[in-house]
């Protein structure tokens, strides 16, 4: 199923700037390993799933940065998340992020992280362009720990 592979790019991507305001965090450097939960809605079909999320964010002189490259459908992407952060709050820089994984394409809004640097709860908005030339609407929710 398409939105299958679109769900695994969510987990990864938007091609950014380097941050530039805010300071970096030690809350959010480092590895987590957690959960996201993914809503997808592409007209009247809606989708939800669970799935394991895993992140390490390296300290930037002003923020952090997150580069995954993950293999969607078949198609290797590199994104990268960069945040600026204040105090225990990390926000996506420059959004809108546009992401590519083959014909599929993620326009991140926000990510909103929050960490007391045991926990890390995030909000993540975008919206899917696929293949087939169909807009998704995406919701998503990470719960992740050291």
């Amino acid at each position: 199923m398409k939105y299958s592979a679109i769900l695994l790019l969510l987990s990864a991507a938007a091609c950014g700037s380097p941050p530039s305001s805010a300071r970096a965090h030690p809350l959010f450097a480092g590895a987590w390993t957690g959960t996201q939960t993914t809503t997808l809605l592409c007209g009247s079909s809606s989708t939800s799933s669970a799935a394991p999320w895993a992140a390490t964010f390296s300290e930037l002189p002003e923020g952090v940065r997150f580069t995954s490259t993950p293999d969607v459908a078949g198609v290797q992407a590199s994104c990268t998340f960069d945040f600026s952060v204040a105090g225990d709050v990390a926000s996506l820089e420059g959004a809108p992020f546009v992401c590519a994984a083959g014909a599929n394409l993620v326009t991140y809004t926000a990510i909103s992280l929050t960490s007391d640097g045991a926990h890390l709860a995030g909000v993540v908005t975008a919206t899917v362009t696929t293949a087939d030339v169909q807009t998704c609407t995406l919701s998503q929710a990470i719960e992740a720990a050291r």
